[in-house]
Protein backbone atom coordinates (compact mmCIF):
# COMPACT_ATOMS: atom_id res chain seq x y z
CA UNK A 1 0.00 0.00 0.00
CA UNK A 2 2.71 2.31 0.93
CA UNK A 3 3.97 1.61 -2.56
CA UNK A 4 0.81 2.63 -4.26
CA UNK A 5 1.15 5.99 -2.56
CA UNK A 6 4.78 6.69 -3.66
CA UNK A 7 3.74 6.24 -7.40
CA UNK A 8 0.56 8.05 -6.54
CA UNK A 9 2.40 10.97 -5.14
CA UNK A 10 5.25 10.40 -8.16
CA UNK A 11 2.34 11.01 -10.73
CA UNK A 12 1.01 13.92 -8.71
CA UNK A 13 4.37 15.79 -8.60
CA UNK A 14 5.34 14.72 -12.08
CA UNK A 15 1.79 15.62 -13.34
CA UNK A 16 1.87 19.10 -11.27
CA UNK A 17 5.83 19.82 -12.73
CA UNK A 18 4.16 19.74 -16.18
CA UNK A 19 1.61 21.59 -15.36
CA UNK A 20 3.98 24.34 -14.04
CA UNK A 21 6.31 23.78 -17.22
CA UNK A 22 3.83 24.26 -19.70
CA UNK A 23 2.54 27.40 -18.36
CA UNK A 24 6.03 29.34 -17.74
CA UNK A 25 6.51 28.12 -21.42
CA UNK A 26 3.59 29.97 -22.17
CA UNK A 27 3.86 32.45 -20.28
CA UNK A 28 7.72 32.99 -21.57
CA UNK A 29 6.19 33.00 -24.98
CA UNK A 30 3.31 35.65 -23.79
CA UNK A 31 5.94 37.62 -22.88
CA UNK A 32 8.43 37.24 -25.72
CA UNK A 33 7.53 39.74 -28.89
CA UNK A 34 8.94 40.71 -32.22
CA UNK A 35 11.23 43.74 -32.56
CA UNK A 36 8.05 45.24 -34.71
CA UNK A 37 5.76 44.57 -31.47
CA UNK A 38 8.05 46.11 -28.96
CA UNK A 39 8.35 48.89 -31.33
CA UNK A 40 4.58 49.68 -31.64
CA UNK A 41 4.30 49.28 -27.61
CA UNK A 42 7.36 51.32 -27.37
CA UNK A 43 5.49 54.38 -29.27
CA UNK A 44 2.13 54.25 -27.68
CA UNK A 45 3.74 53.59 -23.92
CA UNK A 46 7.17 55.14 -23.14
CA UNK A 47 8.21 58.62 -22.89
CA UNK A 48 11.10 60.04 -23.29
CA UNK A 49 12.99 62.77 -20.99
CA UNK A 50 14.73 65.99 -22.15
CA UNK A 51 18.91 65.61 -21.06
CA UNK A 52 18.92 68.40 -17.30
CA UNK A 53 20.56 71.10 -19.06
CA UNK A 54 17.96 71.21 -21.31
CA UNK A 55 15.00 70.62 -19.35
CA UNK A 56 16.18 73.13 -16.32
CA UNK A 57 15.89 76.10 -18.26
CA UNK A 58 12.87 74.96 -20.49
CA UNK A 59 10.63 74.51 -17.08
CA UNK A 60 11.88 77.54 -16.03
CA UNK A 61 10.32 79.53 -19.16
CA UNK A 62 7.21 77.55 -19.29
CA UNK A 63 6.46 78.12 -15.59
CA UNK A 64 7.15 81.52 -15.96
CA UNK A 65 4.88 81.66 -18.94
CA UNK A 66 1.92 79.65 -16.89
CA UNK A 67 2.36 82.31 -14.14
CA UNK A 68 2.06 85.43 -16.30
CA UNK A 69 -0.70 84.39 -18.34
CA UNK A 70 -2.70 83.17 -15.38
CA UNK A 71 -2.17 86.38 -13.65
CA UNK A 72 -2.85 87.99 -16.98
CA UNK A 73 -6.24 85.88 -16.90
CA UNK A 74 -7.56 86.81 -13.31
CA UNK A 75 -6.75 90.86 -14.02
CA UNK A 76 -8.53 90.33 -17.77
CA UNK A 77 -11.21 88.68 -15.50
CA UNK A 78 -11.37 91.21 -12.45
CA UNK A 79 -11.76 93.83 -15.24
CA UNK A 80 -14.85 92.16 -16.74
CA UNK A 81 -12.73 91.26 -20.18
CA UNK A 82 -14.01 87.72 -20.93
CA UNK A 83 -12.19 87.91 -24.18
CA UNK A 84 -8.74 88.22 -22.76
CA UNK A 85 -9.05 86.13 -20.32
CA UNK A 86 -10.26 83.23 -22.10
CA UNK A 87 -7.40 83.89 -24.51
CA UNK A 88 -4.99 84.18 -21.40
CA UNK A 89 -6.67 80.85 -19.97
CA UNK A 90 -5.83 79.04 -23.17
CA UNK A 91 -2.38 79.89 -23.05
CA UNK A 92 -2.19 79.32 -20.11
CA UNK A 93 -3.44 75.52 -19.84
CA UNK A 94 -1.55 75.20 -23.46
CA UNK A 95 1.55 76.47 -21.11
CA UNK A 96 1.41 73.96 -18.50
CA UNK A 97 0.60 71.09 -20.32
CA UNK A 98 3.69 71.67 -22.05
CA UNK A 99 5.55 71.92 -18.52
CA UNK A 100 3.77 68.68 -17.42
CA UNK A 101 5.63 67.06 -21.04
CA UNK A 102 9.08 68.48 -20.26
CA UNK A 103 8.80 67.55 -16.52
CA UNK A 104 7.01 63.39 -17.09
CA UNK A 105 8.29 62.64 -20.33
CA UNK A 106 7.67 63.63 -24.01
CA UNK A 107 5.46 61.17 -25.87
CA UNK A 108 7.52 59.29 -29.23
CA UNK A 109 6.88 59.38 -32.82
CA UNK A 110 8.96 56.42 -33.41
CA UNK A 111 11.28 53.52 -32.30
CA UNK A 112 13.36 51.01 -33.73
CA UNK A 113 14.25 48.29 -31.58
CA UNK A 114 16.29 45.59 -31.60
CA UNK A 115 16.03 42.27 -29.34
CA UNK A 116 19.10 41.05 -26.87
CA UNK A 117 19.84 38.22 -24.69
CA UNK A 118 18.55 35.10 -25.54
CA UNK A 119 16.04 34.52 -27.98
CA UNK A 120 12.81 32.73 -27.39
CA UNK A 121 10.52 30.73 -29.58
CA UNK A 122 12.06 31.96 -33.28
CA UNK A 123 13.06 35.47 -33.01
CA UNK A 124 10.79 36.64 -30.26
CA UNK A 125 12.38 38.32 -26.78
CA UNK A 126 11.88 39.40 -23.43
CA UNK A 127 14.36 42.54 -23.69
CA UNK A 128 15.16 45.32 -26.18
CA UNK A 129 17.46 47.86 -26.95
CA UNK A 130 15.46 50.77 -28.92
CA UNK A 131 16.08 53.72 -30.49
CA UNK A 132 13.37 56.45 -30.08
CA UNK A 133 12.54 59.97 -31.43
CA UNK A 134 9.97 61.84 -29.72
CA UNK A 135 7.44 64.40 -30.66
CA UNK A 136 8.68 68.24 -31.46
CA UNK A 137 7.37 70.77 -29.17
CA UNK A 138 5.83 73.72 -30.22
CA UNK A 139 6.17 76.79 -27.66
CA UNK A 140 3.70 79.55 -28.31
CA UNK A 141 4.30 82.88 -28.59
CA UNK A 142 2.26 85.23 -27.86
CA UNK A 143 2.21 88.96 -26.43
CA UNK A 144 -0.14 91.21 -24.63
CA UNK A 145 -1.40 94.45 -26.73
CA UNK A 146 -2.21 97.13 -24.07
CA UNK A 147 -4.02 100.26 -24.93
CA UNK A 148 -2.93 103.91 -23.92
CA UNK A 149 -5.37 103.87 -20.97
CA UNK A 150 -2.93 101.16 -19.75
CA UNK A 151 -5.45 98.10 -19.63
CA UNK A 152 -5.18 94.80 -21.82
CA UNK A 153 -7.07 95.26 -25.19
CA UNK A 154 -5.99 92.09 -26.86
CA UNK A 155 -3.84 88.76 -26.69
CA UNK A 156 -1.18 88.47 -29.91
CA UNK A 157 0.31 85.15 -30.83
CA UNK A 158 3.48 85.24 -33.05
CA UNK A 159 5.25 82.27 -34.73
CA UNK A 160 5.55 78.81 -32.05
CA UNK A 161 9.07 78.46 -30.49
CA UNK A 162 9.56 74.42 -31.98
CA UNK A 163 11.74 72.50 -30.14
CA UNK A 164 13.69 69.81 -31.79
CA UNK A 165 12.72 66.19 -30.81
CA UNK A 166 15.11 64.11 -28.76
CA UNK A 167 16.88 61.12 -29.88
CA UNK A 168 17.94 58.84 -27.34
CA UNK A 169 17.75 54.48 -26.22
CA UNK A 170 15.78 52.85 -24.43
CA UNK A 171 16.27 49.62 -22.44
CA UNK A 172 13.21 47.61 -22.29
CA UNK A 173 11.85 44.87 -20.68
CA UNK A 174 8.36 43.05 -21.33
CA UNK A 175 6.18 42.58 -18.27
CA UNK A 176 3.46 40.62 -19.50
CA UNK A 177 1.40 40.29 -22.87
CA UNK A 178 1.32 44.10 -24.12
CA UNK A 179 3.09 45.67 -20.89
CA UNK A 180 6.38 47.11 -20.47
CA UNK A 181 9.14 48.10 -18.21
CA UNK A 182 11.68 51.35 -19.50
CA UNK A 183 14.52 53.01 -18.00
CA UNK A 184 16.46 55.80 -20.32
CA UNK A 185 19.96 55.22 -18.85
CA UNK A 186 22.00 58.42 -18.36
CA UNK A 187 25.07 57.43 -20.39
CA UNK A 188 22.40 57.22 -23.60
CA UNK A 189 19.94 60.46 -22.42
CA UNK A 190 19.72 62.36 -25.32
CA UNK A 191 21.54 62.96 -28.51
CA UNK A 192 19.66 66.47 -29.69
Amino acid sequence: MKGHRTIALAALVGAAFGIFAASAAAIGTNMAWTEAKAERVVVRDATVRLSPMQRGPLEQQLLGSVRQWSALELGAQNDGNARVAARAHSLAYRYSTLLAKVREGLDLEQASCSGYGQAVAGGRFTRFRCHVTSESLLIPSAQAVVSADGEIADIVEGAPQAIDPVVAWLMVRTTGKSAISYRQPLGLLAES
